[in-house]
């Protein structure tokens, strides 16, 4: 599991680095990669442990993408160093988390595709449209999340969100052709 949470860590602390150089404002927890690397096992154990059949190893790239944007949630290691209003909500935690989770899905998938001789690669997530809002869909999951976080049930939410992005990948795949039965 340390190559999965290594890479997922580093991904999002250089997506980081990208908003920072545009935003001064934006601050790093120095002590966040211990916390993610404890919540992050925390969270994979009890998912596998309360949910998962005894035969089961691992868990699928969904859960575990789930459990990382959670966790970078919960941990939330960016920070703004200017005040929000309290209209405004800062989700840049969220919004990086998924967008790592998203890309370590999409690696995961491409794997997947290429060892079923399946020539296409997957290097953006289609997204449902929201018809009774301005924000998109990755939006409205940032916010989701936020409030779930806020509400003390985040750390529940690993089937839910898990399942979100299982079918986000459906869509995708089904957007470019390929049905889930082909990667059987």
């Amino acid at each position: 599991m340390t190559p999965i949470k290594n890479f997922l860590w580093q991904a999002f602390y250089e997506t980081y680095k990208k908003y920072a150089d545009l935003c001064p404002e934006l601050k790093f927890s120095s002590n966040a990669e211990a916390a993610f690397s404890d919540k992050f096992e925390a969270l994979y154990d009890k998912t596998k442990e309360e949910y998962m059949a005894l035969n089961v190893e691992n868990l699928d790239a969904h859960k575990q993408a789930a459990i990382a944007a959670i966790c970078f949630s919960l941990i939330s290691p960016i920070t703004y160093s200017k005040d929000i209003s309290e209209n405004d909500i800062f989700v840049l935690n969220e919004n990086v988390g998924l967008s790592v989770a998203f890309s370590y899905m999409s690696d995961c998938l491409n794997e997947q595709l290429k060892e079923k001789n399946i020539n296409l690669i997957i290097d953006k997530y289609c997204f449902p449209e929201v018809t009774n809002s301005n924000e998109s869909y990755f939006d409205m999951l940032c916010r989701n999340m936020y409030h779930d976080k806020t509400n003390g049930i985040l750390d529940k939410m690993v089937l839910d969100l898990s399942n979100t992005l299982f079918l986000i990948e459906c869509l995708t795949l089904k957007e470019n052709g390929i049905s889930m039965n082909q990667l059987r």
